[in-house]
């Protein structure tokens, strides 16, 4: 591993089991604020991110997405029983007080036959934890996993604009123009675009509109808040903009989203 890494801080986490019955095979999509560790206990799921091909998980197996990545999802039930159970692991975690997990390395969008052993191993003793020091310790061992089956990755090209990423990532709620993200790199707005683009393949204004998006489906998983409150909690006051948008994005609108949504 080349990149030093000091610490390494979860941020926020959670962990939640689910079972539920597909009636078909529909593909979902969803894209989340967070590095997803998803089991498909029972059935399978067909997994493409981004813009990458479908996989399958075993039955039993994970797969892994990284956060604010498009995720289409396939729900292969149990032909015999018709439903669906999984479990699954949200974590937020913080390398060297700056890069998320993600930034530094990738995962498999899938797990091995091995691999998924391990990690139901530690979810099984997730379950069974009695204290939260266990539970912190068992996250923290999935990290260790997680980073062993992983490949670092180069960061360097994302380096001249990080310092406008993590704003983005910390003041999505706010008011911020072209003007305030050409200022935070102190650049120019047309030469704002220009390295942004290269960096990520998108534009600053697309990547804030993203982010909002991707923390709003966050939010629409979690319940507990009325549309119009996630709407102006992620910097989108206008509720029927912010419905216009989710749904050009998702296919769904918020509503229909959250009625849907994968984990119940």
């Amino acid at each position: 591993m080349d990149t030093l890494v000091e610490s390494i801080d979860i941020s926020r986490y959670h962990y939640s089991k689910f079972t539920s019955s597909f009636p078909d095979e529909a593909p979902h999509v969803q894209n989340l604020p967070f590095l997803c560790i998803v089991q498909s206990k029972e059935g399978r799921y067909g997994i493409s991110l981004g813009d990458g091909e479908e996989k399958k998980t075993l039955e039993g197996g994970f797969y892994i997405a990284p956060s604010f990545v498009i995720q289409r999802l396939r729900h292969l039930v149990n032909p015999n029983s018709r439903s669906f159970s999984g479990r699954y692991l949200f974590l937020d975690v913080i390398v060297n007080k700056r890069y998320r997990l993600e930034d530094i390395y990738d995962f498999p969008s899938v797990t091995n036959e091995n691999e998924s052993h391990i990690f139901d191993a530690h979810f099984d003793r997730y379950d069974a934890a009695e204290s939260v020091c266990e539970r912190m310790q068992i996250i923290y061992s999935i990290l260790c996993d997680l980073i062993r089956i992983s490949i670092e990755r180069p960061i360097s090209k994302n380096m001249e604009i990080y310092p406008l990423v993590e704003y983005i990532h910390e003041h999505y709620s706010e008011n911020i123009s072209v003007r305030d993200m050409a200022e935070i790199l102190k650049t120019s707005e047309s030469n704002l675009y220009v390295i942004f683009k290269r960096a990520t393949g998108t534009s600053p204004i697309k990547f804030l509109s993203d982010v909002r998006l991707s923390v709003a489906c966050g939010m629409l998983h979690q319940g507990g808040r009325s549309i119009a409150e996630i709407a102006e909690s992620v910097g989108i006051p206008d509720q029927f903009y912010f419905s216009r948008l989710f749904k050009q994005r998702y296919g769904l609108s918020p509503v229909q989203y959250r009625k849907k949504k994968m984990w119940r």
